[in-house]
């Protein structure tokens, strides 16, 4: 019998289990905690690559570039929130 119901919370996810699916939830758990540092090292790899392009452009492209830049970021964190 698969995990009955499972309810997202802000931090973590919290599930209803019976018996042998505590075993599932382990693995759920230990997946989504690799992820979620496997997408910080990313993010510093990330920061790291703008920070070398930002060197190369004028003030005005600068900022064209940052606006660029967070909107993506913007995009991918709505992506994150109602991905899962």
């Amino acid at each position: 019998m698969p995990i009955t119901k499972v309810y997202h919370k802000h931090r973590g996810v919290t599930f209803r289990i019976r018996g042998e699916n505590k075993i599932l939830k382990e693995n759920y758990l230990r997946q989504r905690a690799l992820i979620r540092s496997q997408n910080i090292r990313m993010h510093e790899d990330e920061r790291k690559s703008v920070a070398a392009r930002m060197a190369n452009l004028s003030p005005g492209l600068q900022k064209e570039f940052l606006q660029m830049r967070l909107h993506a970021i913007e995009q991918r964190l709505m992506e994150e929130n109602t991905g899962y």
